[in-house]
């Protein structure tokens, strides 16, 4: 284990370092953990999976964790994938418990379409739009039953969204290293 700390102000430093418990194992691919302990003892910790990124936080004052997963959503084009203005996040606040899921979308799109939801090309179903705001539209949806284990088992998803002429334009994440980002969040959680 490889462990460095450095100081940035008195009550600040930044550890770094790899955790044996998830870097071994056929698929699991941790890079590396950081943990940043601020002047009120909040804690925050990275880990990168495959193509998806965890961030837990513990607040120093209130021992409220909480974990969000992230990977970059592309644009698919006629010869090549591009990134693009629309994210997905996974909030995890309780261990074992469903994820909430919140795509933010760009303005100007059709609303009363929603979003398709497509994994390893077979439709899921629709996800209804929140609300919008000046950076963009929110759809937030549970991440549990069939969705979750298509998610935790699958190599790619798609999301279509309509423009306001009805043309739907796909986009593509990853989900290769979900699974085990959702293990490391859980573990954290406990």
């Amino acid at each position: 284990m490889f462990v460095r700390t450095v100081n940035y102000s008195v009550c600040c430093f930044l550890i770094l370092f790899t955790t044996p418990s998830f870097a071994q194992g056929p698929g699991s691919h941790l890079l590396t953990q950081a943990v940043k302990v601020g002047s009120q003892g909040d804690v925050l910790e990275y880990a990168i999976f495959k193509d998806w990124s965890v961030e837990c936080r513990t607040s120093g004052t209130s021992d409220e964790s909480r974990c969000e997963m992230n990977t970059p959503v592309l644009i698919e084009t006629i010869d090549k994938k591009i990134s693009s203005a629309v994210s997905i996040k996974l909030i995890f606040e309780k261990a074992n418990k469903p994820a909430i899921a919140v795509i933010q979308t760009p303005l100007e799109l059709l609303l009363s379409k929603g979003i398709e939801l497509e994994i390893d090309s077979r439709k899921l179903g629709k996800l209804t739009y929140r609300s919008c705001h000046a950076t963009g539209c929110l759809a937030p949806f549970s991440v549990s039953g069939g969705i979750r284990r298509a998610m935790l088992n699958g190599l790619s998803a798609k999301l279509a969204l309509y423009n306001l002429e009805g043309d739907a334009k796909k986009y593509q994440f990853s989900l290769l290293g979900i699974s085990n980002a959702v293990r490391y969040a859980n573990f954290y959680l406990k």
